[in-house]
């Protein structure tokens, strides 16, 4: 891939175009003030080769880094220390082991906003440290991955700069294709249809021959035996494994390694005799050759059924995928997944992501299968259809070429009884603005660790399987949703003495709460896990409502661990502890109130992850109106007047399809939650929305009575705002942005 094209996609990750903008404005006031030029061979710009960072050095040390780190965007920036003390906003300063002249310096941390990439003050100590950084003796810093040139461009040149930005902001060129492609085939195509419809697996026969190859067991000498006889055999594999017949010690295995291929490659030998399969489907057509596809998983069976010893990647990917096809695609060639992700999905390929970015891109057109197994599978039968095919496949080497490589592939681990792969942490609170959709990504959190599956594989389940599955856990109790309320009560969570009645009389006695329940269940059932969903935790005094049960949730306090501690019920009078294998989830909204007014005693023993809201979800053309683009500006103007607290969510947004659906939001959600925002100033909406919201109305002094009012401290000739009467034109929701 060249450089152009590197830093196009890398600029698309970030949260939006104006960002960018700055960001390069910021390398500009730079490369001006210090004066360095195109050509300066003491300057080195590269994007790292995962594509999460971007490095900028002058004389071998570096002035500016961006990174990408669980969504958040972060920029450093180097400074003398002496001034760090200056710096506004500073999440992190990191001292230097390099000096600049005889000063100490260091890199100061932010999180990339606005603010932070025009704020003079920050921009003058950078900028200082740099100018002393360049009187240095001028140190070469060649790089194999420099992106000098273009970065350096697209801060100084106005054409390259409005280009770049026009390619980062370009969205997909295929959109207006695909549905109609997707839509004919999912109708039209009797395989895409019975895949979809199927209940089972669609290659179980496939995936139950590699479990009995795997399982199949033979001296290490039988199989090399095995190899050298094949070798030195003139004529097909079939016509081979008949000729050995059950003299030798090794027949049994020739015939299953014959079936296992015929179900994998689409030109193995004697694939007509050995797949079952009526229709003799097979994963993918890898033109590997037959004694390839033998000596690789001979090796792979002398290595104790071991993927390190597979080296091609096609072989190893078909394992893959037939042991996880939820997290595995049978697409299987490297060129090809790199062809989809450059040419289709618009997007760096990186292997170890390339189904998620597969699957993320195609939940936007609304696909299912019956059987989660298929989806993958699904997708690929959609890309090879002639229609679809042509849009990625097509050689362009400028694109592609550099982004093939065999990376090494380690097959996920698996038979965990406490949710090892999703690695969660036991606690967790997801805080954010309202409308960011905190509770559906609990419910997400739930169910990837009552099945023990990785983040990643869950992410790509649509909203109807998570619901299914929610309804099933709810039910068998692996799953407990509550909401905190003001009237909640330690007696409620925990334990109490409530009135039953017994005979038409009222009786006292000491009832379990949630949390108790749910531990006691899991106690009982230690090969599960449980979670507990706290919608909303704020909304109660969380203090009170824990109890002396706040000590008991940090994790090696909990049951069988290192310092596992046990604590006196007050009801009850018996022993209680939290067992390992019960998580919590709870949300949080910011909006009510913030994480730093918490009990410290609760924050310590939770990890905290900030959901906010995510423009990119929304449409570009709703009825001729840009929602994300509207969602970006608003929300960039709450920050300014409010804070990052009071976002409003993408959520809000989502399901809008038609003018009049929008009119009715802003009248009924939008302006109301504004309002209350900032205290009925109608100013500050205008701020927001612009004129076309806000209508003028004056009160002149001439009526009211008269009489000589000292507390009069205001000229009601000036003019009050109220809100403009719906539904508005387009145009109003159009200059929001424009």
């Amino acid at each position: 891939m060249n450089s152009k094209t590197q830093l196009i996609q890398y600029f698309k990750q970030f949260p939006n175009t104006q960002l960018v903008g700055h960001f390069l404005k910021l390398l500009k006031s730079a490369f001006e003030q210090v004066q360095i030029k195109e050509d300066a061979t003491n300057l080195l710009c590269f994007i790292h080769h995962d594509n999460n960072a971007l490095y900028v050095q002058l004389n071998g040390c570096p002035i500016l880094i961006h990174q990408v780190r669980e969504r958040k965007h972060y920029i450093e920036l180097c400074c003398l220390s002496k001034d760090q003390g200056e710096l506004p906003n500073t999440q992190n300063f990191q001292p230097s082991e390099q000096k600049i002249g005889k000063a100490s310096a260091g890199m100061a941390q932010f999180q990339l906003s606005k603010p932070i990439l025009c704020n003079q003050k920050i921009i003058q100590v950078w900028i200082a440290a740099i100018r002393l950084l360049a009187q240095q003796a001028s140190k070469k810093t060649p790089h194999r991955n420099s992106n000098n040139r273009w970065i350096y461009r697209a801060a100084m040149d106005m054409f390259v700069y409005n280009e770049l930005l026009k390619d980062v902001d370009n969205k997909d060129k295929y959109l207006t294709i695909l549905p109609k492609a997707i839509q004919q085939l999912l109708t039209e195509d009797l395989e895409i249809l019975k895949v979809q419809q199927a209940n089972n697996f669609w290659f179980q026969k496939a995936r139950e021959a590699l479990t009995a190859f795997q399982a199949f067991s033979l001296p290490l000498e039988v199989y090399q035996k095995f190899l050298d006889d094949y070798q030195q055999f003139n004529g097909r594999y079939d016509s081979f494994v008949q000729s050995i017949h059950s003299k030798e010690a090794y027949a049994n295995f020739a015939l299953l390694l014959g079936k296992l291929i015929a179900y994998l490659d689409e030109k193995a030998t004697a694939k007509q005799a050995w797949n079952d399969y009526q229709d003799k489907r097979c994963i993918a057509n890898t033109g590997i050759r037959q004694n390839l596809w033998i000596q690789q998983l001979v090796q792979y069976k002398q290595a104790g059924n071991s993927l390190e010893a597979i080296s091609t990647p096609n072989i190893k990917n078909a394992l893959l995928y037939l042991v996880h096809p939820e997290e595995h695609t049978p697409i299987l060639s490297l060129k090809h997944q790199g062809q989809i992700a450059n040419h289709l999905l618009d997007t760096t390929y990186q292997p170890n992501l390339f189904t998620l970015q597969l699957v993320s891109y195609f939940n936007k057109f609304d696909l299912s299968a019956t059987s989660f197994n298929n989806y993958t599978y699904l997708i690929k039968l959609l890309l090879y259809a002639p229609s679809i095919q042509n849009l990625w496949k097509y050689t362009d080497e400028d694109i592609y070429y550099a982004e093939i490589t065999h990376q090494q592939i380690t097959e996920p681990s698996n038979g965990y009884k406490i949710a090892s792969n999703t690695k969660f942490p036991l606690n967790q609170i997801l805080y954010g603005p309202p409308g960011t959709g905190k509770t559906f990504e609990s419910i997400r959190r739930a169910i990837a660790i009552v099945e023990n599956k990785s983040w990643t594989l869950v992410q790509q389940m649509d909203a109807n399987t998570i619901q299914k599955r929610l309804d099933a856990y709810l039910s068998s109790g692996q799953v407990v949703f509550t909401t905190f309320h003001q009237a909640m009560s330690y007696e409620d969570f925990v334990e109490g003495i409530k009135p039953v009645v017994i005979d038409n009389q009222v009786q006292y006695k000491i009832q379990n709460g949630i949390l108790k329940n749910l531990s006691n269940s899991a106690l009982q059932e230690p090969d599960k896990t449980f979670v507990l969903v706290i919608d909303e935790l704020n909304r109660g005094n969380v203090a009170n409502i824990f109890g002396e049960l706040i000590t008991l949730l940090e994790e090696d306090k909990r049951l069988q661990m290192l310092n596992a501690l046990k604590v006196q019920l007050p009801y009850s009078k018996t022993l209680f502890s939290l067992p390992p294998n019960l998580y919590l989830i709870a949300t949080m909204n910011t909006t009510d109130r913030s994480v730093e007014q918490l009990d410290m005693a609760l924050r310590r023993r939770f990890s905290f992850i900030e959901m906010l809201p995510d423009s990119i979800l929304l449409s570009e053309d709703m009825e001729g109106i840009n929602l994300r683009l509207m969602h970006q500006k608003i929300n960039e103007r709450i920050g300014i007047l409010l804070d990052d607290h009071h976002l409003i969510g993408h959520s809000y947004f989502m399901n809008i399809g038609t003018l009049n659906e929008l009119q009715e939001l802003f009248k009924t959600q939008i302006i109301p939650l504004l309002l209350e925002y900032f205290y009925g100033d109608f100013g500050k909406i205008g701020l927001l929305l612009g004129k076309d919201f806000l209508r003028i109305k004056k009160v002149e002094y001439n009526r009211f009575a008269d009489f000589d009012y000292e507390g009069l401290d205001r000229a009601w000739d000036k003019p009050i705002y109220t809100i403009k009467d719906f539904p508005l034109t387009k145009e109003a929701y159009q200059n929001i942005y424009k």
